[in-house]
Order: structure tokens, then C-alpha cells, then sequence
């Protein structure tokens, strides 16, 4: 009983503060990048990762192609990812996964020099493929995707802070149940770790997903 007094009823705590971290989505826009034509966004921030849509190589200023070159076009695009990755609050070292689109995969060495320019080590992930066609007949087109750094807001969760919190609850359980010498240390570790896996655990979880 001692086990259950302290744990099943912060057990369901944890779970609604859990919840209540939700998925938080936003929509990422900036006049730096060119603007969306289309029924997509920029670029979508969910929770702490940010998508970018594919960027083409058009200037957000003149609405049309930096360059018929296939340096200049590269330039241009990574500008415009840039900007964008900006506005969702990070930079290009945040950026975990890069998907590039080319239309001649002849020029991929050109591209793959500027491409250095923009990251450094730990390089993010990359798949690169050359395609048939590009919009508007761009000789480039690039998307990433980003993990961004913000701090948790006041109120929520971590998944962390649930942790941490179940551990202090997992303590006082075990110190409850040893405190009479009735039960074994072993037997109360093992007690409390079958009810962890089995109720608690699964709502810590939850601030996971």
C-alpha cells in the first residue's frame, strides 16, 4: 500500500503534465525567401524540428532565377534556406538532413563545393538524386530538415522532467517500503520496478512522442 499511496496518484499527474506538452506546429514564413505559390508553407516547425520546403533557386527580390548557372543557382537556393531556417529560429549548423534535387547530375561536383561552404563538421545527412525535370526549369532544388534549440515553456514538461520527477516518486516508494523492516530492500526494488514498467513508464513516454 505504501508503494501504491506514493505512486499511482503522482503516477497520473505525470501523465496529464505529459499531455499537456502536446504538439506544438507553426507555420514559418519570411520575405527573405521566395514566397510559397502553391498549397504549402515555407516552411513547418513542429515541436523542436524544423522542415523546410524545397527551395529553387529564384531571388525572394526580382522573383526570378539568381543565375542560369549552375553555381549561382546553388547560391541561391542555399540563401533562401537560409533565410528560412533563420526564421524558424536556428542556423545551418542545426540542419540534420539535406535532400537535393538536380537536374544533371553532372554537375553535382559543382554543387557539392558549395554545399562545404554552408556546413561544417558533423555534416548533416544527405541523399542527393537527379531528377527528369525541375520547377520553372531550375537546375537545383533543395530541401533540409532541422532540429531547433528552444527551451521548454513554462508549464510543460520535458520528457527529462518526467523522468526526474518519477525517479524522486520511485525513491520515496522504495524508502516507504524499507522504513518498517518488513520488506527486503531486494523485494521492494523489485516491486517497485514492476510497477514502473508496467503503470508509470508508459505515461512518461508519453512526453516523448
Amino acid at each position: 500500500m505504501a508503494l501504491l499511496r506514493t505512486l499511482a496518484v503522482p503516477a497520473l499527474g505525470l501523465f496529464r503534465r505529459a499531455l499537456s506538452t502536446g504538439i506544438k506546429r507553426e507555420v514559418i514564413s519570411t520575405a527573405k525567401a521566395p514566397a510559397a505559390i502553391g498549397p504549402y508553407s515555407q516552411a513547418v516547425k513542429v515541436n523542436n524540428l524544423l522542415f523546410v520546403s524545397g527551395q529553387i533557386p529564384i531571388d525572394p527580390k526580382t522573383g526570378e532565377f539568381a543565375s542560369n548557372e549552375i553555381e549561382g543557382q546553388t547560391k541561391m537556393v542555399f540563401e533562401n534556406m537560409k533565410a528560412i531556417v533563420e526564421a524558424g529560429g536556428g542556423t545551418m549548423k542545426d540542419v540534420v538532413k539535406c535532400t537535393v534535387l538536380l537536374a544533371d547530375m553532372g554537375d553535382f561536383a559543382k554543387v557539392n563545393e558549395i554545399y562545404a561552404s554552408y556546413f561544417t563538421e558533423p555534416y548533416p545527412a544527405r541523399a542527393a538524386f537527379a531528377v527528369k525535370t525541375l520547377p520553372k526549369g531550375a537546375l537545383v532544388e533543395m530541401s533540409v530538415s532541422q532540429r531547433c534549440h528552444d527551451a521548454v515553456e513554462e508549464g510543460s514538461m520535458s520528457a527529462v522532467s518526467l523522468r526526474s520527477a518519477a525517479g524522486v516518486r520511485i525513491r520515496r516508494g522504495f524508502e516507504a517500503l524499507t522504513a518498517t523492516g518488513t520488506v527486503s530492500s531486494d523485494r521492494a526494488l523489485n516491486m517497485i520496478l514492476s510497477y514502473w514498467v508496467s503503470v508509470v513508464a508508459p505515461y512518461v513516454c508519453v512526453a516523448a512522442l
